[in-house]
């Protein structure tokens, strides 16, 4: 039988995905504020919902992933244009 807590949790990275999808492939600033808050909840409520998951369960793990979940979510700052002009090789 499937986890509900888990299920919540996948369904939330995918929202966090599609979030990070859309950031980047739009030009426009606001477009990219949105995809980086949907990436950003979308992680965030699955990092926790995995770590109350596993704080109910006798399996400790996915509290651990959770909190890995979580401190990626809250690392994200910025979804920034792609670079127009060609880098420079040192």
């Amino acid at each position: 039988m499937l986890n509900p807590v888990l299920i919540v949790a996948a369904v939330a990275a995918l929202v966090g995905f599609g979030g990070l999808l859309y950031g980047v492939t739009g030009k426009a600033e606001p477009r990219r504020r949105l995809g980086l808050r949907l990436c950003q909840g979308g992680m965030a409520v699955a990092g926790l919902a995995m770590i109350g998951g596993g704080l109910m369960s006798p399996d400790k793990t996915d509290a651990i992933y959770g909190l890995l979940l979580l401190v990626f979510a809250t690392g994200i700052t910025a979804i920034g244009p792609k670079r127009s002009d060609p880098t420079r090789n040192a």
